[in-house]
């Protein structure tokens, strides 16, 4: 591969593979805001079923990001993959 074959594969990546600065915010933003929202929902059901002092962070419970996005190899429209792990006594109800 030569330079310019480089400089294509270079523009072509940070054209199409790289996040900018702005979208990384709102990204980071957006799973920032979810974390709190899970976690005071998890909160308040842990109260209202006599669980009250239970540590979800330490369990490991919570909303967990992974795939592209975990591995800061996602594109500037990708998606952000993520799952909502909690206990047992927590339903979608």
């Amino acid at each position: 591969m030569d330079e310019k074959d480089l400089t294509i594969l270079n523009d072509i990546l940070s054209k199409y593979y790289n996040d900018s600065h702005e979208s990384t915010n709102i990204k980071e933003r957006i799973v920032s805001e979810l974390t709190a929202i899970v976690d005071q929902w998890m909160a308040d059901i842990a109260t209202t079923t006599k669980h009250p002092n239970f540590d979800f962070a330490e369990l490991g419970y919570g909303l967990k990001v992974f795939g592209s996005y975990r591995l800061k190899t996602n594109s500037y429209d990708g998606d952000i993959d993520m799952l909502c792990i909690v206990p047992e006594f927590i339903n979608r109800e």
